[in-house]
């Protein structure tokens, strides 16, 4: 197995290409990997540790995109390598099986490892597409997860101006019944907001004289409030 992948290869940009690290401590498995992972030259580097201590170290020392690691090595499995079941990694981990080890194979899946690989000349042949198709899942999940961040982010924003808006502000289904309520609207309607929460619009005085008394009243203790602000300012 050589070395020469884990140091010179960079992007036609100069910048250094992303790296896979395989993690095996059979030289004769090694190798094979090595070869057939050479159709991903140009795209990614391949680094390669023989134990699991070694493969922390050149986690820590450079982060990879996807780590191809064995099951059993000879200082622990590569199990050890997943944070557990409530937490994420930050890449994918592929293990590396013999044939009849499926079920453990099965087992490291559900601990947090994204697929597993059973060892054979056809696995391996398949494997810069296996490689490819895991990063491709992988960068999936991640947008989903980064979608499903920032929409919490701007509901929470929502909320937050939601609930400070110095208007009142209710928000109903078609048929009147109020969902939510503002600070605003509870001094507006005299409610705390868990009784609002029971009430249909019309029945808080959507309509008429009613309303618009409540909404000048609204106003004027907005106008009070903006007063009040301004005077210690001063």
């Amino acid at each position: 197995m050589s070395g020469r992948l884990a140091s010179v290869e960079r992007h036609r940009t100069g910048e250094l290409l992303p790296s896979i690290l395989v993690i095996e401590d059979d030289s004769g498995h090694a190798a094979a990997i090595e070869r057939s992972l050479e159709s991903l030259r140009g795209s990614y580097r391949v680094r390669f540790a023989r134990s699991l201590r070694e493969g922390r170290l050149a986690i820590a020392a450079e982060p990879p995109v996807l780590v191809l690691a064995d099951m059993h090595l000879s200082d622990g499995r590569a199990l050890e390598l997943l944070p557990g079941p409530q937490e994420r990694s930050s890449f994918p981990i592929l293990v590396l099986t013999s044939r009849g080890d499926e079920r453990t194979a099965v087992q490291s899946i559900r601990a947090g490892a994204l697929d597993y690989v059973v060892k054979s000349s056809e696995s391996l042949s398949e494997l810069p597409r296996t490689v490819e198709r895991a990063l491709r899942e992988w960068r999936a999940v991640e947008d989903q997860l980064r979608a499903e961040r920032a929409l919490r982010d701007s509901e929470e924003r929502f909320r937050v101006l939601f609930s400070a808006a110095p208007d009142a502000l209710l928000i109903h289904e078609q048929d009147g019944r109020v969902l939510d309520a503002n600070r605003a609207a509870e001094e507006l309607f005299g409610l705390p907001r868990k009784e609002l929460l029971s009430r249909r619009i019309d029945q808080l005085g959507f309509d008429g004289d009613d309303l618009r008394a409540r909404t000048q009243r609204s106003d004027d203790q907005r106008a009070d409030r903006e007063q009040q602000r301004r005077q210690r300012l001063e």
